[in-house]
């Protein structure tokens, strides 16, 4: 396996410093221009292959569309189907990230790809930790890594962080107790997670978070890595042979 260079210690000590006191951090793209390149060839291959998938595959899943009514729109696991991703997730580069802000030695928990095509619907507001909760991870032992295969913006419907509010119990929507109640957020403003292709969003598992509609004509791909610390070894054998996850 090809190794990367380690991202500068700068630059981890500013993500970590960051990460910490938000919930979240974006660093800038650590891959060349031709590796971003291969992702969305990748993501354009695997995007022709949904018509064609068993549609009881519980590892490819749906999301509403404007006009189209639902769309087949995510792989989780995305590395299930992908020789490319699935090395991607062994890079240096994303490994020093995780362990940076981990404080341990990381290991992969899940992955997925989300394609959200234009006029795919967003997500509201939520947490993802307690979607993984009942694996009896603490979330500071937790942390997802968003690699930006399109740029994202407020049209495609970048992410959308309400930072520094990671440490604050908040109450959960009355419809799923997985998710928040909007009225949590009333007043506040959330900071929009702008990112370059190639950029790198790093998420808490307790940062509120929500995702609007892409309003734009093209996709906004984003390949997500999920890392916890090695003395969780099993985690992820134990995520995916669970039906409900």
């Amino acid at each position: 396996m090809t190794r990367h260079p380690i991202v500068d210690e700068g630059i981890l000590e500013r993500l970590e410093r960051e990460y910490r006191a938000d919930g979240y951090a974006v660093v800038a793209s650590p891959f060349d221009p031709a590796e971003v390149a291969a992702w969305q060839v990748e993501c354009d291959r695997l995007a022709g292959l949904l018509d064609e998938a068993d549609p009881s595959d519980p590892r490819i899943q749906s999301r509403g569309h404007r006009a189209r009514g639902v769309v087949r729109d995510r792989y989780d696991p995305v590395t299930d189907f992908s020789p490319l991703f699935r090395g991607l997730e062994e890079d240096s580069r994303l490994l020093s990230i995780a362990a940076r802000v981990l404080g341990a030695i990381p290991i992969l928990l899940k992955d997925r790809l989300i394609l959200k095509s234009a006029g795919t619907h967003g997500y509201g507001l939520h947490m993802d930790w307690p979607y993984w909760e009942w694996l009896g991870i603490p979330p500071d032992e937790i942390v997802t890594l968003m690699l930006s295969v399109d740029a994202t913006d407020a049209k495609n419907g970048a992410i959308e962080v309400f930072a520094g509010l990671h440490r604050t119990p908040l109450p959960a929507a009355a419809d799923d107790p997985r998710d928040l109640d909007p009225k949590a957020v009333e007043g506040l403003q959330p900071r929009l997670a702008t990112t370059r292709a190639g950029d790198i969003l790093l998420l808490h598992p307790t940062a509120p978070h929500r995702s609007g509609p892409n309003l734009s004509g093209g996709s906004r791909r984003i390949v997500t890595f999920i890392y916890t610390i090695d003395r969780h070894a099993g985690a992820r054998e134990r995520y995916y042979s669970n039906p409900s996850s």
